[in-house]
């Protein structure tokens, strides 16, 4: 796909005003922010449109430091979770753009919890979700731990000798 193509559609689709402008093959409409998600539907949803989305995907990383999940482009561009999923699955531009995205978010939400910006607690929980490095991580603690689990449920049988009385020792009373 040509890249100037897809910048051109790409600045077409998501201009900065209450508007979302987009072309289709065929014609080319205007969208007011409250009918965006009914059109969704009714898109010619090409692999160009979809590079455009990914584009804009990665812009918006670049332009928001504060990107923290990817829910938060979704909610922006006003994108349904199973539109989202549909459109993945139709284009490797888009899912390659997601995969990055996970990764820049994922690097900004560690060095966050790092430098005490953001809280580590709630942090950790969804991390996995975005390095596979902390899910691999997390596996291999959570392995431990029911290793661990394991080990301790056997029973254990003390057997404790009688001493037998001598001299030096009172015996029974």
């Amino acid at each position: 796909m040509n890249s100037v193509k897809a910048q051109t559609i790409h600045k077409q689709l998501w201009d900065q005003t209450n508007y979302r402008i987009t072309t289709v093959p065929s014609q080319t409409k205007l969208v007011s922010k409250q009918g965006l998600l009914k059109s969704w539907k009714s898109l010619d949803t090409d692999l160009t449109f979809l590079e455009g989305i990914a584009i804009a995907l990665v812009d918006w990383l670049d332009d928001d430091e504060s990107a923290l999940t990817i829910t938060q482009f979704l909610v922006l561009k006003r994108i349904l979770p199973t539109q989202w999923k549909r459109w993945l699955e139709a284009s490797e531009d888009l899912r390659n753009a997601r995969e990055f995205a996970m990764m820049v978010i994922g690097n900004r939400r560690e060095i966050g919890a790092l430098t005490f910006r953001l809280n580590a607690n709630m942090m950790i929980q969804s991390m996995p979700m975005y390095d596979d490095d902390w899910k691999e991580l997390t596996v291999w603690r959570a392995g431990l731990k029911n290793m661990g689990k394991e080990e301790s449920r056997g029973s254990v049988r003390v057997m404790v000798e009688e001493i037998p009385s001598s001299p030096s020792a009172p015996g029974k009373r």
